[in-house]
């Protein structure tokens, strides 16, 4: 799982990794245009096996405003949108509008916890997307993405 949850937040992309966001033309390994909507949209992996989507990559649109994804009362958005049970976001991305991050990491046991964020940025109309990579990911305690129209 990319995605993790433990009892000190969530197990999650790197979003200070600014080499890790990689912007994505519509239709190269990205989603269709039309199954996404514009602003903030979350990649999952339904684990239904009763579901149609089992073991394939879902797109939950979220759009525009604040969504926590670890820390915050957003946990009932984390459906699969075919099945509508839980899934665990392992990536998100970005079109069509500004946005920004704000959270609190946890670099290692022992360590104290680092207060991160990042300023706005503008995604054109394309899929800016964080990279999954099961090597670089960080243990979260706290991770707000924000998402404004351009």
């Amino acid at each position: 799982d990319v995605a993790v949850h433990n009892k000190l937040g969530l197990y999650f992309v790197d979003a200070s990794d600014t080499g890790g966001l990689k912007r994505h033309e519509w239709g190269s390994n990205s989603p269709d245009l039309h199954s996404t909507n514009h602003g903030l949209c979350v990649e999952a992996v339904c684990t239904n096996g009763h579901c149609e989507a089992y073991q394939n990559t879902v797109f939950i649109n979220i759009g525009f405003g604040q969504f926590h994804l670890v820390g915050g009362t957003n946990a009932n958005a984390s459906k699969c949108p075919v099945c509508d049970h839980y899934v665990k976001p392992k990536t998100c991305a970005f079109n069509n509008c500004k946005w920004r991050w704000w959270g609190i990491q946890q670099p290692q046991e022992g360590q104290p916890p680092k207060r991160l964020s990042a300023d706005w940025k503008v995604a054109d109309n394309a899929y800016h997307r964080f990279k999954e990579d099961p090597n670089g990911l960080s243990r979260w305690r706290k991770l707000v993405f924000e998402a404004h129209k351009n």
